[in-house]
């Protein structure tokens, strides 16, 4: 999303006197005539102008008004896009994302969301990036918060592996009650930025340091430094840094305990990725590219990831697990040497 894709095709800038009273009425009959379900995205009041409209999609739901089309492609989003096209816009996608240009002037973002998580959406993407922010905070946690829902993030014990993402909620208040935040104050909605900053700062989770540019990940800076709401976050937060905590000292030691006590419905996906990750690494220390290479330094690059797919195709998980490694490491040599596998001519 962003108001700046196609300013080059003539895109501008319009009041949000203009946004309420023109185009939200001109778009909603476009998009009625489809039958799909869609929302506006939400802003805060006082936003005096936008540079594009942003347009949530159900990308599950045609309601009979394009039944010929929809029998003939099953693909909800590719029945809108027939649709616009056929009208005469001209589409520009990335990902989720289908942006045009209206009125020879506005740019509208329609963006597509899964009917489970399109109510969860309709939150995330309120309030002028707010659900970045929110985002920011659950991070501590451990947890991942986007449109489509809140997840845990487990890893391994030194955090160099990650071995699962896990659906907790798909309730927008459930989220916010977890970090502390107040969920009637929410959906009030906000007047202006700087409401919105009170809201996140009234967190117990909440501290500066995950919230200043230079001491993010390069991928995160580099697209939130393009954000104005977080530009603007980390100007509110530098003018009031006397008031505020530089880090969060309510993080639970053992986060993964904490979320499974609020979310035991994780714990048998969770300790089914403890287990399979216990056994790729016992098959690790018994079969792996450094024993083949030492025994065949022939075999090295495609040769060897070769080699190690068609034996695991003859021996099972279950084979290197419970096989002692002399008796792998025999069955390697009878393998290669016994004409059951050879080099790609």
């Amino acid at each position: 999303m962003g108001g700046s894709l196609l300013k080059d095709k003539g895109a501008t800038r319009i009041t949000t006197e203009k946004y309420n009273d023109v185009y939200v009425p001109a778009l909603t009959e476009l998009l009625d005539k489809i039958g799909i379900r869609f929302e506006f995205v939400r802003f805060y009041h006082e936003k005096p102008d936008h540079g594009n409209i942003n347009i949530l999609i159900n990308r599950s739901t045609i309601i009979n008004k394009l039944d010929t089309v929809v029998s003939l492609n099953p693909n909800r989003k590719e029945v809108v896009c027939k649709y616009l096209t056929e009208q005469g816009y001209q589409l520009y996608r990335n990902q989720d994302v289908v942006s045009f240009l209206f009125d020879g002037c506005l740019q509208v973002d329609l963006i597509f969301t899964a009917t489970k998580s399109f109510d969860y959406a309709t939150n995330y993407f309120a309030w002028n990036d707010l659900g970045g922010l929110v985002g920011r905070l659950s991070r501590g946690l451990g947890l991942k918060h986007g449109h489509q829902g809140l997840y845990y993030v487990q890893y391994n014990e030194d955090k160099t592996e990650k071995l699962g993402e896990h659906l907790l909620t798909l309730d927008y208040d459930v989220t916010l009650d977890i970090l502390g935040l107040d969920v009637k104050r929410f959906h009030q909605g906000f007047n202006n930025l700087e409401e919105i900053y009170e809201f996140i700062i009234k967190s117990p989770y909440f501290g500066t340091r995950a919230f200043i540019l230079e001491d993010l990940p390069c991928k995160n800076r580099h697209r939130d430094s393009k954000r104005n709401t977080f530009i603007g976050f980390e100007e509110y937060i530098q003018a009031n840094m006397k008031r505020l905590p530089e880090a969060c000292g309510i993080l639970p030691k053992d986060k993964e305990a904490f979320i499974l006590q609020l979310f035991p419905h994780i714990q048998q996906d969770v300790d089914a990725c403890k287990q399979a990750y216990k056994e790729r690494k016992e098959i690790a220390a018994k079969f792996n590219g450094n024993i083949i290479m030492e025994m065949y330094p022939e075999l090295t690059g495609k040769d060897l990831g070769g080699f190690i797919g068609k034996f695991k195709n003859k021996y099972d998980k279950d084979y290197l697990l419970n096989a002692a490694p002399e008796q792998i490491v025999a069955d390697i040599r009878n393998f290669k040497e016994g004409g059951e596998w050879s080099v790609p001519s």
